[in-house]
């Protein structure tokens, strides 16, 4: 029967689902759909999720939570200490320095912000104010004391809120890395940054202007600053494959494109042609 591509679900739409059109399959679980739809995970998320739809950044965090699937990998009993939660962060990456290398990667940072306390002075009087800032310990310290900056209590990834800080803290760290890139460029590497594909220290160095082996078009072509495809198809000896990462980059775009539609922000000069077609 699966030579019969119009013969749904081998026919028996009760017991099987066939999200994507080319695999029926028997799910242990009715949520288990979400594996296969990037949109019934985005609406899953958008009904729970309470952060501000104004801000992109949280539109691409809370994707990543639709691709990762919180409806499936949700368990308060795990502590998801290898990074296989829906934020897919590990715990060391949320207990070590923002920016600093984890011992047990090679390619994987800090994400632990720190506390800062600003004193501030008001009608002749000193106010005490703190602020959670995600940047180098050592910058921190030398624009503001070090009796005023104090590392966080690590994120609680079991916790939706904590597993969707944890993602947006990555995309964050990633984009913030992205020279001269477009806002095209930047979806693509959200995309790629919520599923730890890719790496701030990467980012860095294929847009990079100044380094003859970076992966920039000259001049910007279909709204984009990074030659992608090619940086796909010269991927690392062990990371992820070219169709892999296409389809990583789809599933992100429909998590995105269903929470666009209930209200949440994008930036408006996106090509989603170059998108589409990617």
């Amino acid at each position: 029967m699966s030579y019969n591509g119009w013969l749904y679900t081998y026919g028996n739409p009760v017991n099987n689902v066939d999200p994507t059109g080319y695999k029926p399959r028997n799910p242990p679980d009715p949520k288990s759909v979400c594996w296969y739809s990037a949109a019934a995970g985005a609406a899953y998320v958008d009904e729970n999720l309470r952060v501000s739809k104004s801000d992109w950044l949280n539109t691409y965090a809370a994707a990543g939570m639709a691709v990762q699937c919180w409806i499936n990998t949700a368990d308060p009993t795990r502590s998801y200490a290898d990074g296989t939660g829906p934020g897919q962060v590990s715990d060391e990456a949320l207990s070590t320095e923002w920016g600093k290398r984890l011992d047990s990667s090679d390619d994987a940072f800090g994400l632990l912000c720190f506390i800062v306390k600003h004193i501030n002075e008001v009608a002749g009087e000193s106010v005490v104010s703190c602020t959670t800032i995600c940047d180098d310990k050592a910058k921190l310290i030398a624009q503001y004391g070090a009796e005023n900056v104090t590392a966080e209590t690590p994120l609680d990834q079991t916790t939706m809120a904590g597993a969707v800080e944890a993602m947006r803290r990555r995309i964050k760290q990633v984009l913030y890395s992205c020279h001269n890139c477009t806002n095209t460029d930047r979806f693509i590497a959200a995309a790629l940054a919520q599923d730890a594909q890719l790496s701030y220290k990467v980012m860095d160095r294929i847009s990079d202007p100044t380094n003859k082996n970076s992966y920039r078009y000259l001049p910007e072509a279909n709204g984009l600053y990074i030659n992608w495809k090619r940086y796909f198809s010269k991927e690392r000896p062990g990371t992820v494959n070219w169709f892999n990462t296409y389809y990583q980059v789809r599933r992100f775009n429909a998590a995105v494109s269903l929470l666009r539609n209930r209200g949440w922000s994008v930036p408006g000069d996106l090509h989603q042609d170059t998108i589409d077609g990617f």
